[in-house]
């Protein structure tokens, strides 16, 4: 056989046999993928004991208020704040609101508690689900209007919400989109409350138990001892050059501002720089 043709008919049968194994690839994707979405979804199922309850009120995206007035703080996810008094309302804060309430229209949630019932104000802290047994928390973080946020001990669905997260980001949903809510770089950070702040560590103090990380002249990130066991089993080393963006809540102290890092999945690593001597 001559060689153009010999040439010609070994290209075909390879373009013939990379089709034929494409396609059962794609096929074996197509298949695979529910398999995936159903793994996923079991992280999120509701857990027994579940305890049903009324529902009054809806106050924002993630509290609540039960026929009894006792207000319930939804686990695991942190929803843009409604205004007060002379305060306008964040970008997104309404619609969390409205879609909290398509979830819970006819007024009976179940409610799943976790190792801590109660927070510093006295609400009672839970994850909460539909009629359907739908995980509202996730279905709210996936639809990007809020943050999941891994509170110790309180770790029941942490899975669940991280890759609820991980969906709204891939598809820049909401808070993931929106300008607003972009990290703000430490040297320019001027209020306290919930924040994205980005930045790199220019030095690393310890005081006590404490760890210190500034990432500028007014402004740190705090591992306290309840939270050091978490980062100790953590693969984040942090080290002078290492940047960040770190995710919860600013307050204010004599010199600095300072956000507790409660988990390492409250930390972002960016970038890594790297000493050029070494």
């Amino acid at each position: 056989m001559p060689g153009k043709l010999t040439n010609f008919v070994n290209a075909t049968i390879a373009n013939v046999l990379f089709r034929i194994i494409h396609a059962s690839l794609f096929y074996f994707f197509l298949l695979s993928f529910p398999a995936l979405v159903y793994a996923d979804d079991t992280t999120c199922a509701i857990k027994q004991p579940s305890l049903e309850v009324s529902v009054r009120y809806i106050n924002d995206g993630d509290t609540l208020t039960l026929a009894d007035d006792s207000r319930v703080r939804i686990i695991g996810i942190n929803t843009p704040e409604l205004g007060y008094k002379d305060k306008p309302s964040q970008p997104l804060a309404s619609a969390a609101r409205e879609q909290l309430h398509s979830y819970l229209h006819n007024g009976r949630v179940f409610v799943v508690y976790d190792k801590q019932r109660y927070d510093k104000y006295g609400r009672i802290l839970a994850h909460v689900f539909d009629q359907q047994h739908n995980n509202v928390g996730a279905e709210l973080i996936r639809q990007g209007l809020g943050f999941a946020l891994s509170f110790p001990p309180n770790l029941l669905y942490r899975e669940c919400y991280r890759s609820a997260e991980a969906q709204a980001r891939l598809s820049k949903r909401g808070v993931w989109r929106h300008r607003y809510f972009a990290p703000l770089a430490a040297a320019e950070l001027k209020h306290s409350g919930f924040n994205r702040i980005q930045g790199c560590i220019q030095r690393i103090r310890k005081y006590r138990d404490n760890k210190y990380l500034y990432l500028s002249d007014h402004f740190r990130l705090l591992i306290a001892p309840p939270s050091t066991h978490y980062f100790e089993l953590s693969p984040i080393v942090f080290e002078e050059g290492l940047c960040v963006v770190a995710t919860g809540w600013v307050y204010n102290q004599p010199s600095y501002r300072t956000m507790k890092l409660l988990h390492p999945d409250s930390i972002q690593v960016i970038e890594q720089t790297f000493n050029s001597n070494e």
